[in-house]
């Protein structure tokens, strides 16, 4: 699967003491407009690069869905499932992980692979 934008995402990430692989690209194929899922079970996340036109995402964009699914991830770990149990809790996941990537980018804290 191309990867016209050449994004790097790291291809491990440990969370909550777990090792997730990250597959991305990855294109869904039942939905065109998914960015991103996580499979807390099966550590996996599995990252979108491409929109419901089949136009590739912007780096940036591609970040807040990881950040998005990282959340989602540890949401399910905590057991507490806000994002999931409540009525607004995927925009609130949205929210913060739109937030969270702009911290993280303003004060060059990401460390993107090589």
């Amino acid at each position: 699967m191309p990867n016209e934008l050449k994004i790097k995402l790291p291809k491990k990430l440990k969370i909550g003491g777990h090792v997730f692989d990250i597959v991305f690209p990855y294109r869904f194929p039942d939905s065109d407009t998914t960015g991103g899922e996580s499979y807390p079970e099966e550590n996996i996340i599995k990252i979108n690069d491409h929109s419901g036109m089949g136009m590739p995402k912007s780096e940036s964009t591609v970040w807040v869905y990881l950040i998005h699914e990282i959340l989602h991830a540890i949401d399910q770990f905590t057991m507490y499932e806000v994002f999931n149990n409540t009525e607004n809790g995927e925009q609130a996941c949205e929210a913060i992980a739109q937030y969270l990537y702009q911290v993280l980018n303003d004060n060059d804290l990401l460390k993107k692979p090589k």
